[in-house]
């Protein structure tokens, strides 16, 4: 007869469930990241669509960045149109200002990807919540329930939002 020890069937549910919350606890690096964010589900897709793999929130600063640079152009083009349709006079004047927000908020791109590419995350975080401010003051100008703008504010304000998290998470 052999005298090796036998395990009890309690050790292997004990094992089972310590292991099962150390596995647990290690979570998704870019989720634990983007979960600091005003928007993570927002910060997430974007992060996992561009290929960001690890807890790296420049890199994921980046991809963001990307997504709202696009999109602060797409709005400003979108203004333009608008304004050479010859739109209602009720929103003539909202969508001049917002041509000045967002030919601001265009410039501002540019600070941004450089604070969070060469190291100044501060710079990024300044920009970047300047232009969520803008894209809020866009849709501010108009009256009640006229903004042809809503959805597009809302992208940049919540992109910038998320950049400017992000970017202070670095400092």
């Amino acid at each position: 007869m052999s005298s090796r020890p036998s395990m009890s069937p309690k050790f292997f549910i004990l094992f089972h469930v310590v292991f099962s919350v150390i596995v647990a606890s290690q979570g998704d690096p870019v989720e634990d990241i983007c979960n600091k964010t005003p928007y993570p589900n927002l910060c997430t897709s974007i992060a996992k669509e561009a290929g960001v793999k690890e807890a790296d929130a420049k890199k994921i600063g980046l991809a963001v960045f990307e997504k709202d640079n696009a999109k602060a152009i797409e709005t400003l083009n979108f203004i333009k149109q608008l304004l050479n349709q010859k739109p209602d006079p009720s929103i003539l004047k909202p969508l001049q200002d917002c041509s000045g927000s967002y030919e601001a908020v265009v410039t501002e791109m540019g600070p941004i990807r450089d604070g969070l590419a060469l190291g100044n995350p501060k710079f990024a975080e300044q920009y970047a919540n300047s232009c969520a401010t803008e894209a809020n003051n866009c849709e501010g100008y108009f009256p009640p329930s006229k903004s042809p703008l809503t959805d597009k504010n809302k992208d940049v304000h919540d992109l910038s939002a998320v950049i400017a998290t992000l970017a202070h998470l670095l400092l």
